[in-house]
């Protein structure tokens, strides 16, 4: 049998380096209550941000520069490869995900419409 994934609403962003900075109030509330932990390294005195680690039960979600950040309905935080967030995600209004990564996939089975 087939099955279809039931349209979910989320909200969601593209981390990048400086997410820290931008990211929204549920991300930045998240890494306060050290549920998210920026990662970071320090290469000849420059601080270097890669991406965050997300707690999970039982472990750790990572996500890379350039992966979506998702929160769920349930509230839940996860990271998402934007390959995949752009097959299956679109904006509320219908326009497709800005992400130069996610270009030319428009007509890829399982993009949502």
């Amino acid at each position: 049998m087939k099955y279809r994934q039931k349209p979910i609403e989320v909200d969601a962003f593209q981390f990048t380096k400086d997410s820290e900075v931008y990211a929204p109030e549920w991300f930045s509330d998240a890494v306060k209550r050290e549920d998210i932990f920026i990662d970071r390294s320090i290469v000849d005195g420059t601080v270097n941000v890669y991406g965050c680690s997300i707690k999970k039960v039982g472990g750790w979600n990572r996500a890379r520069i350039g992966d979506f950040i998702i929160q769920e309905p349930t509230g839940d935080i996860v990271s998402c490869n934007s390959d995949v967030f752009c097959r299956t995600y679109q904006h509320i209004d219908g326009r497709e995900v800005e992400n130069v990564s996610c270009k030319g996939n428009s007509n890829k089975k399982g993009r949502r419409k």
